[in-house]
């Protein structure tokens, strides 16, 4: 399973992937060269490289988040919906809720009442 698609929707970004990027059965990440000028689609492979090794989604996010604030692109954070969105929620993974929850967080969003 590749950790991006080029071309596919990202998760965490309301954009698509601008990169392929998969594993090798030799504990090799293999990207063609890339040279990552795509922030979005950097970052998000960051977030889920995280997510496969720890399996914990909302630290997963809040790095996503993190990395989104310092590189001054949480606007393109996703705030849509996405058509995954009913399978990754029978998951847990509720990416609209949790990018709310970091960017209010990191000063970003709007502050809970």
């Amino acid at each position: 399973m590749s950790y991006l698609r080029y071309n596919h929707t990202l998760q965490w970004f309301d954009d698509n992937s601008t990169e392929y990027v998969f594993p090798r059965a030799d504990n090799i990440i293999e990207d063609y060269g890339s040279n990552y000028e795509h922030l979005p689609s950097l970052v998000e492979l960051v977030g889920h490289i995280i997510l496969r090794e720890t399996g914990d989604f909302d630290y997963s996010t809040k790095i996503v988040v993190a990395l989104s604030h310092h590189l001054n692109i949480t606007n393109k954070l996703r705030n849509t919906e996405h058509p995954h969105d009913k399978f990754e929620m029978m998951r847990r993974h509720d990416y609209n809720g949790r990018i709310k929850y970091w960017k209010t967080y990191f000063g970003d969003g709007e502050a809970k009442p």
